[in-house]
């Protein structure tokens, strides 16, 4: 094999892919983003290895399966553990890899189908620079093994669509799709992609293609199936989240909706943008709504135009069909289950990859389509170069940022913290009470209680100081009666803001009313309880 085919041939996905692995590289130089879910998948990976489980050591010494997530990317921090490496830091490793050979795949594919380089070059400098993706592959999330998996899976799917004979293509489709949803439960969008692709596209009848897709379905959940056997033989539940009474759910409905307003803006606005725009207001809403109405046309336009090009048009029905059932999922899941999920653009990233692989298709075609026109076919590419400059300086201040900054608890203000240094000198034995336990088991490997209250559903219809409430929970039991101390963070106001609003002030002082400060610091302080609280 000489250079220069190698070049034709590969060459513009292999520099996409290095250009997104190296932004990925400087946005987490500092050290992949960790946050508290991150956290957990970190410490149950290191438990696995030490032999406890999959799973988080309470502060009483007992152990819990890890809760709410599902376990294949922890399971693969745990190979990193057990050879004895970092797991955050072969995270971020892995993260760079995942993102480039994500990048790699999407452009191949579509550079093969197009055969135009100028959308092909476009397309994957849009992906390499989304403030979208690249923060998203920056965490150590389960997102981006996830939307690699995915994406994968559904890439070989159509391989077998184009030939049938390659029945392990069928297979593997399969067990990625599993893995996937193994990965992160909304993936599972990515199996019911295929098996309704199967339906659509199989050759052969109905029963056929019924029986195809069921196959494919068996295979793709057989993981998650072991996994819930595993789950509910020792918890007695599939998962730590419970299903959700439909009362009230046109509140959580529109709560849906008006989250995902943002998160799609954040596809094509600066988020100050959205919060405190310098036009007014319902501009917003106007470009969102002009922005769906010209994707819904331009892919009826886009399908129509395409359907003797199979290939092509199985590629654009199944990247509408994973964006609506994505959607669909997303809503299910915040309708029906408590606590609630988080509507933000991490979140919706396998969704943002498909929209703007699609909206390139889109492009391309258009441009072909009135290619015997001068104003069209300019005004496109003039409309692409200025998408992808637009792009590509938001990306820049994202990596920019995140250079400078770092993410969550690798960021600088957490590692400088001098409240984090002073749980660092506390005896082993001292129990501590915080509004930011993960933070502590992260920067300090020290287990804490949570303050209970942030995550209460209902405000607290009387204030209370620490350890002084009705009902007290085990927090303000081991804080009353086992001299634990309540680190709290500044970030209690935000965490009240929440549930109090503009009582959250208020809140904040009666909860250390009369408790005694043992430390203060530039970023919250440290109280132990007294007897001298005030019943």
């Amino acid at each position: 094999m000489t250079m220069r085919p190698f070049l034709k041939r590969d060459g513009l996905s292999v520099l996409i892919a290095m250009l997104g692995a190296v932004l990925v590289w400087l946005s987490t130089r500092q050290g992949a983003g960790v946050g508290g879910d991150a956290t957990i998948y970190l410490n149950s990976a290191k438990n696995l290895v030490q032999g406890f489980g999959l799973g988080l050591i309470n502060p009483d010494g007992t152990f819990r399966l890890i809760p709410y997530f599902p376990p294949f990317f922890p399971l693969v921090l745990s190979l990193f553990s057990a050879l004895q490496l970092d797991a955050a830091v072969a995270a971020r490793w892995l993260h760079i890899l995942l993102f480039g050979l994500t990048l790699y795949m999407v452009v191949k594919t579509t550079d093969e189908l197009i055969q135009d380089w100028k959308f092909s070059l476009a397309l994957g400098l849009l992906l390499a620079f989304s403030p979208v993706l690249v923060p998203a592959f920056s965490w150590v999330m389960s997102e981006p093994l996830s939307i690699f998996l995915g994406t994968l899976s559904i890439l070989l799917i159509l391989t077998f669509f184009r030939n049938p004979d390659k029945k392990w293509a069928f297979h593997v489709s399969a067990l990625l799709a599993g893995l996937s949803t193994l990965t992160r439960y909304g993936a599972i969008v990515y199996a019911a992609t295929a098996c309704i692709l199967l339906l659509m596209f199989f050759k052969g009848s109905l029963w056929q293609r019924i029986g195809k897709s069921v196959v494919f379905g068996f295979e793709a959940m057989l993981p998650v199936g072991i996994w819930a056997w595993v789950d509910i033989s020792l918890t007695q539940t599939v998962s730590s989240r419970s299903i959700h009474s439909l009362a009230g759910s046109g509140g959580r409905i529109l709560a849906f909706f008006d989250g995902l307003k943002s998160v799609i803006l954040f596809w094509l606005l600066p988020d100050s943008w959205i919060r405190q725009p310098f036009y007014p207001a319902w501009g917003n809403t106007l470009i969102l709504v002009v922005f769906l109405l010209m994707l819904v046309l331009g892919a009826w336009f886009f399908l129509k135009q395409i359907r003797t090009h199979a290939e092509l048009f199985r590629l654009g029905v199944t990247l509408v069909l994973f964006s609506v059932l994505y959607v669909l999922m997303t809503l299910f899941i915040s309708l029906m289950t408590y606590p609630p999920i988080t509507i933000g653009t991490r979140m919706f990233s396998p969704m943002h990859l498909m929209i703007f692989w699609l909206i390139v298709l889109i492009l391309v075609q258009t441009w072909k389509s009135a290619s015997n026109r001068k104003v069209v076919p300019t005004a496109i590419l003039l409309g692409l170069i200025v998408l992808v400059l637009w792009t590509g300086w938001r990306g820049s201040r994202v990596v920019e940022s995140t250079l400078q900054n770092g993410l969550g608890f690798q960021s600088v203000p957490w590692q400088q913290s001098d409240l984090v240094a002073f749980v660092r000198e506390l005896p082993q034995d001292q129990g501590i009470v915080s509004n930011e336990e993960m933070a502590l088991l992260f920067l300090t490997g020290r287990q804490s209680y949570p303050l209970a209250e942030i995550y209460q559903n209902e405000p607290s219809a009387v204030f209370t100081s620490y350890g002084q409430a009705e009902l007290l929970d085990v927090g303000q039991r081991q804080f009353k009666e086992n001299d634990a101390v309540l680190v709290l963070f500044d970030s209690i106001d935000s965490q009240f803001e929440g549930l109090y609003s503009d009582q959250a002030r208020q809140r904040i002082e009666k909860l250390t009313d009369g408790l005694q400060l043992i430390y203060q610091g530039m970023d919250g302080a440290v109280y132990r309880y007294t007897d001298t609280v005030e019943e």
